[in-house]
């Protein structure tokens, strides 16, 4: 995993450091994006948007959220990034519609091409990003409680969201586009350590 870190937050920024991750050969990036940076760009969804589908067009698939802050070796940041490139397999599922009555149906069918992987254990880690103002946050836990039940993973993540709004905004970076109220699943074939006690 290679981590590249922007102190400044412009959206210039962020582009430059996703274009040297993926000039060093990293296909898989997670964003996390502090809010600070963006707060005064009206243009920010749009260019995100343009940023993810040129992207996507280049097969590289980035994930992730934008956080009231983040943390780089135990600092808090209110402005600026931080990326991860992921060298192993990643499989991303983007959820709009948490309420939709067939969610499970669709998920089961999103992983059928990774479904032998997952049962033999082959995935290590499942990045989770979720919109903190979201209304279907319940149905999120039910969903990874399912998951994790059927399929032996490790579940790293959080919920999204900008502080100084505190709504529902766009805040969770999928491989085509930053959505709001719902949550994008990354499974990876990256063991992240444990950490517990």
């Amino acid at each position: 995993m290679k981590i590249l870190v922007d102190t400044n937050g412009r959206f210039s920024d962020l582009e430059e450091k996703i274009t040297k991750m993926v000039s060093g050969g990293y296909k898989n990036i997670m964003v996390f994006h502090a809010e600070g940076g963006i707060d005064s760009d009206s243009q920010y969804k749009k260019r995100s948007d343009q940023l993810l589908v040129s992207q996507h067009g280049n097969n590289v698939r980035i994930f992730g959220g934008i956080f009231p802050g983040i943390f780089d070796n135990g600092i808090l940041m209110t402005k600026g990034s931080i990326l991860a490139g992921i060298e192993s397999k990643v499989h991303v599922i983007t959820l709009e519609d948490l309420k939709n009555p067939n969610i499970h149906n669709t998920i089961e069918q999103e992983l059928a091409p990774i479904k032998k992987e997952l049962e033999n254990n082959e995935f290590k880690t499942l990045f989770v990003f979720g919109d903190g103002f979201g209304e279907n946050n319940l149905r999120l836990i039910d969903i990874l409680n399912r998951l994790t039940e059927k399929y032996p993973i490790n579940v790293i993540g959080g919920l999204t969201g900008r502080d100084k709004i505190k709504a529902s905004l766009y805040s969770i970076y999928t491989p085509t586009k930053i959505i709001q109220n719902g949550a994008v699943l990354a499974f990876t074939k990256f063991r992240a350590p444990d950490i517990r006690g």
